[in-house]
């Protein structure tokens, strides 16, 4: 199906472990990964399209580190899935895994793209992300503001746009934006919509989130152009 549709980037198909199995149930399914992956292979009539090989291995960093290997081996373009309990366990992973990458291929942590999350993976080494994080927020008003507006790893670097405080604030929601959104709408307005459950809000509220997002990644990879990364990243994630 993703030949059929034309897509420029696939994904090799993958047994998504659960983060409850022990050793030998990931195991079981790392094994089952690697031979579809295998099988993924062999199927691909076009070439016109890059496949990416997906890391898998729970919260074990020898089962990891193997799929490291053996996506690298095998596949032009690697990802990173799997289940994460935690921050603390997301970043292991990627600390365990990332060494073993070759470097001209592009890496691709799938299902990650909060904030704080970003910033930490760019560090790590990750080139690409996907996540429906900023249009499920989006979608319930609850949407993305930068450090200089109050935005915060505490909150998710967001405001909540339904709470009363917002009912007459003439503010757009992230001052300074430059996104369609901000550029038109008070967080006033924006309150009556979602109050009102007018679809208009969805529209909106996501429309903000993603443009957030993509500009923010365009200013981290200035950034790191600049040889200003470290700075920024302490100016969004303070220690």
């Amino acid at each position: 199906e993703q030949e059929k549709i034309g897509a420029d980037l696939i994904v090799a198909f993958d047994d998504h472990e659960s983060p409850l199995w022990d050793y030998e149930l990931t195991k079981i399914s790392l094994d089952r990964t690697e031979r579809w992956g295998i099988d993924s292979l062999q199927a691909q009539k076009r070439k016109d399209q890059l496949m990416y090989g997906v890391v898998h291995g729970g919260v074990y960093e020898d089962l990891r580190r193997r799929s490291a290997e053996f996506t690298d081996k095998h596949f032009p373009a690697i990802s990173i899935g799997g289940s994460y309990i935690s921050k603390k366990v997301l970043y292991q992973v990627l600390d365990w895994t990332v060494p073993y990458f070759s470097t001209d291929k592009p890496r691709h942590l799938l299902g990650i793209g909060e904030v704080a999350d970003i910033f930490e993976a760019i560090e790590r080494g990750i080139d690409f992300f996907d996540c429906v994080a900023p249009t499920r927020r989006g979608r319930h008003g609850n949407v993305y503001v930068s450090p200089k507006n109050g935005g915060s790893t505490k909150q998710n670097f967001t405001i909540q746009l339904t709470n009363v405080r917002f009912t007459l604030d003439k503010d757009p929601i992230d001052p300074g934006c430059e996104c369609y959104t901000c550029m038109n709408f008070t967080r006033a307005y924006l309150h009556h919509l979602f109050k009102a459950n007018e679809l208009l809000a969805q529209r909106l509220g996501s429309y903000h989130n993603v443009y957030f997002i993509v500009n923010l990644v365009k200013r981290i990879r200035k950034a790191i152009l600049d040889g200003r990364f470290s700075t920024m990243k302490s100016t969004w994630l303070p220690s």
